[in-house]
């Protein structure tokens, strides 16, 4: 992706995929390659729950890259 302007990245999963995941406590790493090809290339992460705190499943995720870093967004 590319670094300007503030690019957003939204994960999806089947209602059933995201409920196991939940139940599972599933947890993944998001990773991100910015700027691919060019000298200000990186790579940005950000750990990803599936499960809300109220422990419901999150089917939907979304993150912004603020400054270089993936930052969750709140629904």
């Amino acid at each position: 992706m590319s670094a300007t302007p503030a690019p957003r990245v939204q994960l999806r999963l089947d209602p059933e995929d995201a409920a196991r995941a939940a139940r599972l406590d599933a947890r993944a790493r998001l990773t991100v390659l910015i700027d691919e090809g060019t000298e200000a290339e990186r790579i940005a992460h950000a750990d990803v729950s599936f499960k809300a705190k109220d422990g419901t499943p999150r089917g939907t995720l979304a993150f912004r890259l603020v400054n270089g870093v993936l930052v969750e967004e709140t629904p």
